[in-house]
């Protein structure tokens, strides 16, 4: 598990600290927090989901304490003068409900306050509740923040620990939540803080799901690594899902008596953490409920029964007629029930997108039913596939796969995937087993990365991606529908296979969407 922060580094090495900072959280455009102008201020960004707004407050290591303040910008970014104050430092900041947040800076530099350097503080310092942290912001000495100061690290290595499978579902485990950047694009640290809430009460850390209120992690606050994720519980995160933008192909392999074809083939393979395939209930979520529904229906599940919640309604009785000029088609009613299921059912198998499995070489035509099936329990994805013609060893099958940040892209290969059951039968009816035969995963290809390259060597000298077309230079922005026609035949004498074609198309609607585009690991 790649840590949030080693011994080795400093919690703030102001020197090295020039990246840009973005907001998290609601609105529009990022946010790039002040960088500090000299080694005399503390600066950085205040959200927990969306910006905080008020007043960050700081207080220092000095006997008296002396303490500075700064308003915080619409965007969560605040800078604090520090000129003359003694450093370690504690910081707090109050959102609009009340709630004050902490953070803590070792030196001049670089503090964000959010929902995890909150825990770090919490963690390091033994609050056993949110009190203790307000009695210690009011209340320290400098043994009290050397101690800090010398613990939190320990502190960031334990939360990374114990929250590893949370953190990886949103790219964010190799993330410093005190100094990393991150932007306003419902991925990595923004993601995370959008859907889940971290809580601190009675001795106890608990992380919630804020759309079902579930509990997905609890530990003492002295023992957070006694803890575990609950990985049926947690959430689907809630960005818009690119189909396949990760391509894992599997391959046959074993020998086969002389005349023997295989035509009927059951796999699971096991997703690493973070990794997804597009099921029926995140389809409606990012289709229908988050665009549709979620701004006057925030799902709620103590609320039985409560039709502004939707929590238990009649959705197809809801939609019989438009709802608040909301129709809804069978398709968009089936998805949406999807999402509400796997909700109120974590533990159940999700149905995957009909077009998560494709058979491919000797296979093409075969058929996969049922649908794939996703485990919501360990990530499993269970696939069947019969041939009425049959097949041999060699790659048969590519499974279109999602990775929700850019970091999981770059950290995630074909080796990080796992068959872990497979049978195989000479007939379709199940009735003649063949044995010696293993399915194992060969290439794990990205079709936006692919499709950059494709784009910036095929197509980029002639077309932009501006909006604005020119007669000069015409746009591909938002022309993916007219790509099947212009590359029907050789255009300007550049010919695309079918694979570049899907490849240029995925890495055009990922730009067009906003989407972060991966950059290939050096």
């Amino acid at each position: 598990m790649t840590k949030l922060i080693s011994s080795s580094l400093s919690l703030v090495a102001t020197c090295l600290l020039a990246a840009t900072l973005a907001a998290c959280g609601g609105g529009g455009g990022s946010a790039t927090a002040p960088h500090p102008a000299s080694s005399v201020t503390v600066a950085g960004i205040a959200a927990t989901g969306a910006p905080l707004s008020g007043t960050v407050k700081l207080s220092d290591s000095s006997y008296p304490t002396k303490t500075a303040s700064a308003q915080i910008n619409q965007d969560g970014t605040f800078s604090l003068n520090v000129d003359g104050l003694k450093a370690p430092f504690i910081l707090m900041a109050v959102d609009a409900s009340g709630n004050s947040w902490y953070s803590f800076a070792k030196e001049p530099g670089v503090a964000n306050i959010n929902p995890l350097s909150n825990l770090a503080v919490a963690v390091a310092a033994g609050a056993t509740d949110m009190r203790a942290l307000a009695d210690l912001y009011a209340d320290h000495n400098i043994a009290d923040m050397q101690g800090i100061a010398n613990t939190i690290p320990r502190a960031f290595t334990d939360i990374t620990s114990s929250l590893g499978p949370l953190l990886s579902l949103y790219g964010a485990a190799s993330s410093d939540p005190l100094v990393s950047p991150y932007t306003v694009n419902k991925q990595g640290l923004d993601g995370l803080f959008d859907q889940v809430a971290i809580n601190i009460s009675e001795g106890k850390v608990s992380v919630t799901r804020k759309d079902t209120q579930v509990t997905i992690f609890s530990a003492p606050v002295g023992n957070i690594t006694s803890g575990a994720v609950d990985t049926a519980s947690m959430p689907i995160p809630s960005h818009y899902y690119m189909p396949g933008n990760a391509v894992l192909t599997l391959k046959l392999q074993g020998d086969l008596p002389q005349g023997t074809l295989v035509k009927n083939i059951s796999i699971s393979v096991r997703l690493p953490y973070g990794i997804t395939v597009l099921t029926t209930a995140a389809e409606g979520n990012a289709k229908v409920y988050a665009p549709s529904c979620s701004q006057c229906h925030p799902y709620d599940t103590t609320k039985p029964d409560n039709i502004s919640t939707l929590y238990g309604s009649n959705l197809p009785a809801l939609f019989k007629t438009p709802h608040q000029g909301v129709t809804l088609s069978s398709d968009q009613l089936d998805i949406l029930t999807a999402y509400f299921e796997s909700l109120t059912n974590p533990q159940q198998a999700l149905t995957a997108d009909v077009n998560t499995a494709i058979p491919i070489g000797a296979a093409t035509g075969s058929n996969v039913y049922p649908a794939p099936s996703l485990s919501a329990t360990n990530n499993i994805l269970n696939i069947t596939m019969s041939s009425l013609t049959g097949f041999g060893t060699g790659d048969f099958i590519t499974i279109r796969c999602i990775a929700p940040s850019p970091s999981l892209v770059t950290a995630t290969t074909a080796a990080s995937f796992s068959v872990t059951a497979s049978s195989f039968y000479s007939d379709i009816y199940k009735n003649q087993k063949l044995k010696g035969l293993a399915v194992v995963p060969t290439a794990l290809v990205y079709p936006i990365m692919e499709g950059k390259q494709d784009y910036d060597s095929l197509c980029a000298g002639c077309h932009t991606l501006d909006p604005s077309d020119s007669v000069i230079t015409p746009t591909l922005y938002d022309k993916t529908a007219l790509l099947p026609g212009i590359f029907k035949t050789a255009h300007h004498r550049v010919t695309l296979t079918a694979g570049q074609l899907d490849n240029l198309t995925a890495y055009l609607d990922a730009y067009y969407l906003g989407q972060q585009i991966p950059v290939p690991a050096e």
